[in-house]
């Protein structure tokens, strides 16, 4: 390869490191086998070429790419490119939209980037089927509607469901998202926690009511379509919030409670939690 000076330096600094540094050749090697296209391509170079380590011949297919530049401008370029693939969100959608649309207008530099890209990805797909295999899942929940209380009990639900996929999106809940068997589908090791969170969250008549109004305005409208013979299209607009962790898991309720009667059952929740809290403070 026909690096300039600088290139050269950085390719031994970066031999030399790995040679002396554990931790550093530890995580440039898992980089190559899961990020490759994190790493510079001097760095490919060093690895592939002189450290003989990783077979997947990168390098190779990037000399392939190279045309009316000098292999060492082409380097540069390919750096640069994955730079601002990395760090400007306006560059890389427009590179997305490319890719997706007319791939023929990118050059060959950026098709092998996008190709390590593409790699990568996959790389963490088989790796969450990997997690997602060990662990257990319960099924989503059914969307039934026999009668009104299962209309109800469908309608709440959804509705938990939507707060529970907001929950999700927070960056504190990264781990349980990335755990999910499918969107919405929580592994069982993970559900006491989120459930916790929304009993802690639905703890004031307020809530509550609101909860109830949105269930009784959403039945109306529901009751109507299945009038009219749309059977489970009738909760169409809410069945992306599905889930597999149910009403009565978050409230405990018996399967012979009543739906219609929940929001005197929560409010038997939360006098009996100001009891609770009236024991506390005379204590």
């Amino acid at each position: 390869m026909n690096f300039n000076k600088e290139q050269s330096k950085k390719v031994y600094e970066f031999i030399l490191k790995y040679n002396t540094d554990s931790e550093f050749k530890k995580s440039m090697q898992q980089l190559y086998d899961n990020d490759t296209y994190k790493l510079s391509i001097l760095y490919i170079y060093a690895l592939e070429e002189v450290l003989k380590y990783g077979k997947k011949g990168f390098f190779n297919k990037f000399l392939k790419t190279i045309g009316t530049y000098s292999e060492d401008q082409e380097a540069d370029l390919y750096d640069g490119f994955i730079k601002l693939l990395s760090e400007d969100i306006n560059f890389k959608r427009c590179k997305i939209q490319q890719f997706e649309e007319s791939p023929d207008t990118l050059s060959s530099m950026e098709m092998f980037a996008f190709t390590l890209i593409s790699n990568s990805n996959n790389q963490e797909e088989q790796n969450q089927e990997k997690v997602t295999d060990k662990l257990e899942y319960d099924s989503y929940n059914p969307i039934l509607y026999s009668n009104d209380r299962q209309i109800r009990e469908t309608l709440e639900n959804l509705i938990l469901g939507e707060f529970i996929h907001n929950i999700l999106k927070l960056p504190c809940m990264e781990s349980i998202r990335a755990r999910q068997k499918d969107d919405g589908r929580i592994a069982n090791i993970d559900k006491p926690f989120i459930i916790e969170k929304i009993q802690g969250t639905i703890s004031d008549e307020k809530t509550i009511s609101q909860f109830k109004q949105i269930i009784d305005s959403r039945f109306v409208k529901v009751k109507m379509d299945l009038l009219l013979g749309k059977g489970e299209l009738a909760f169409e607009q809410y069945l992306k919030f599905n889930t597999n962790i149910s009403s009565s898991e978050i409230f405990g309720i018996e399967d012979d409670y009543s739906a219609t009667d929940m929001y005197n059952f929560f409010n038997d929740i939360i006098k009996k939690r100001k009891e609770q809290e009236f024991e506390k403070r005379k204590k």
